[in-house]
């Protein structure tokens, strides 16, 4: 039987995320593992930092070669890490 005053625990842990501000550092932990899950081991490797901000994702690459070849395909990838995610997020990737 059910109680009439339920509520999921999936919807107060969103509440809680949205009202105390941990949405942003949620986000960065998600994005950084859908990185390395769409662009795979090799690129992974040669990624040495990676953080999110205001809808800026800045990737730091030890390649200058792979950098570039990331630039000039970084419209697909954003495409690709926001449907990984499910949602919008990523705004702009800077490569670094």
């Amino acid at each position: 039987m059910k109680k009439r005053n339920e509520v999921k625990l999936k919807d107060i842990l969103n509440e809680f995320r949205r009202d105390h501000k941990y949405e942003q550092h949620l986000s960065e932990i998600e994005i950084r593992e859908v990185w390395e899950k769409e662009m795979g081991a090799t690129i992974s490797k040669y990624t040495s930092k990676i953080y999110f901000r205001q809808g800026i994702l800045y990737v730091k690459l030890d390649s200058s070669v792979l950098r570039h070849e990331l630039y000039s395909n970084r419209e697909m990838i954003l495409q690709r890490l926001n449907d990984a995610l499910g949602k919008s997020v990523v705004k702009e990737i800077s490569l670094q």
